[in-house]
């Protein structure tokens, strides 16, 4: 088979198809009332639309007993983010045995970052919750930490 064979079979076809659409086309116009058609193609769009352009992910610190994975690398990750301006709040530390110190986010601090051409919105999230302790005036603190990506 040729090139030239291909290419006007494949014109053809085309054709014949833009054809029969434009023909289905008037006669779903003249055949089907505005509100029901307004209604199929509003039926049609959602089912071909996302539900949602923004997605948030909630990344808590402990899973279970255990450590989370995936808030350590997070942790990582946003060491490497340079700090904007708007930047109000930083957490810094240095204990003995570091040798330079280390710049976290602040509770309720958010940094913007773009990665492959996607905006993310990284927000740290602390929260205490303070259990009555048994005589003494003790109290129980237990401090739950995420990063809410979005």
């Amino acid at each position: 088979m040729t090139t030239t064979t291909t290419a006007s079979s494949m014109f053809s076809a085309y054709a014949s198809f833009a054809g029969s659409m434009m023909l289905v086309r008037s006669m779903a116009n003249q055949l089907i009332p505005d509100p029901i058609r307004s209604y199929l193609y509003s039926k049609l769009n959602y089912l071909f639309t996302p539900l949602s352009s923004n997605l948030t992910m909630i990344i808590d610190e402990l899973s279970g007993a255990a450590r989370n994975q995936v808030y350590d690398a997070a942790e990582v990750y946003l060491k490497t983010i340079a700090i904007s301006p708007s930047t109000e709040r930083l957490r810094v530390r240095k204990t003995s045995r570091q040798k330079s110190i280390t710049i976290a986010m602040h509770k309720d601090e958010q940094l913007s970052d773009i990665f492959h051409n996607v905006k993310l919105t990284w927000r740290f999230k602390s929260t205490e919750a303070t259990n009555g302790g048994s005589g003494g005036g003790r109290s129980n603190k237990k401090s739950a930490e995420s990063v809410i990506l979005s």
